[in-house]
């Protein structure tokens, strides 16, 4: 595995959505987490110019059709965030600041389109530092996730299985967890399935009926490693 350090504006990370080649939540990553509080301040950042953490993004080539796949491994809610903004889907608001007194009362209730051109061209040419990855395999890619988040906003259980498991049970897991009688029912709330704990409800279910009772938190892991492949 091979990282370099770039640095690529915002334009360049739209069009390159634009154009469907970048690929913002592969099957390890979390859902969205971030709420309007953490949004707004990140556009805040970006308005005044001042530096975020790097992001890292994998490039993958695809053979068919000579194409590159910009996969982000980590910064996900940050580029959801710039994109969403940029789109119109929300707006800069003080009421969701979490520091009032730092308001930038100029673009109050401005969405993207709504800023002044010059504000809109300074924030579109804002360089964001990208370490890019080559020459990686998707375990090697995995890891590098894993490890980049557990000491930020701390990954749940799932999240992490998430990360680390491929395979049948997960995917039929995840397939059932989808079904919206979960949510109708009120068994799961908007906020369990953000961080993924209606997956792990179900696979608990699911657990259960291939092994009877078990202790369920500490054997989760366990079941997942074992039906990999289901060939267990």
């Amino acid at each position: 595995m091979r990282t370099t350090l770039t640095n690529q504006t915002i334009s360049w990370l739209e069009e390159q959505n634009k154009l469907g080649n970048l690929q913002i939540k592969p099957d390890y990553q979390r859902k969205p987490v971030w709420s309007l509080r953490h949004k707004v301040y990140f556009i805040d950042t970006l308005l005044r110019g001042l530096p975020i953490p790097k992001l890292y993004i994998r490039i993958k080539r695809i053979s068919k059709g000579n194409k590159t796949i910009y996969e982000v491994v980590d910064g996900q809610q940050r580029i959801r965030t710039i994109l969403e903004y940029i789109k119109g889907d929300f707006e800069y608001a003080r009421k969701y600041h979490p520091k009032p007194e730092e308001f930038l009362e100029d673009f109050e209730d401005m969405t993207f389109q709504d800023l002044p051109s010059d504000v809109q061209e300074n924030f579109l040419s804002y360089e964001l530092p990208v370490e890019m990855i080559t020459q990686a395999t998707d375990d090697e890619v995995r890891n590098m996730y894993i490890r980049l988040n557990l000491n930020t906003i701390k990954l749940t259980k799932q999240e992490i299985r998430n990360a680390m498991f491929t395979g049948d049970f997960k995917d039929l897991a995840y397939s059932l967890a989808e079904d919206p009688f979960w949510l109708e029912n009120r068994i799961v709330s908007q906020g369990d399935i953000r961080r993924m704990r209606d997956a792990e409800y179900v696979s608990e279910l699911l657990m259960a009926m291939l092994w009877g009772p078990q202790d369920k938190k500490k054997r989760l892991d366990e079941c997942y490693a074992k039906y990999e492949t289901m060939e267990g």
